[in-house]
């Protein structure tokens, strides 16, 4: 079983090299470039994706949602 095709992650706007590279390696990768960090966690939340930053204020800003919103 390839375990890579059941990771999902959602990269910021400061991680899209790595982005490509996860893709590349078969990871399921996504990014939006547009949105703020707020909707691009509620995003990730609602699809199960697990969010890549180098936002080292994130866990602090956002807190971790236990229920979807979606």
């Amino acid at each position: 079983m390839d375990t890579s095709q059941n990771i999902l992650f959602m990269l910021d706007h400061m991680l899209l090299k790595l982005g490509d590279h996860l893709r590349i390696l078969g990871y399921g990768a996504t990014w939006e470039t547009t949105i703020r960090t707020h909707e691009l966690t509620l995003r990730a939340n609602c699809e199960g994706r697990v969010v890549v930053t180098r936002n080292t204020r994130l866990v602090e800003q956002y807190p971790r949602l236990i229920e979807p919103l979606c």
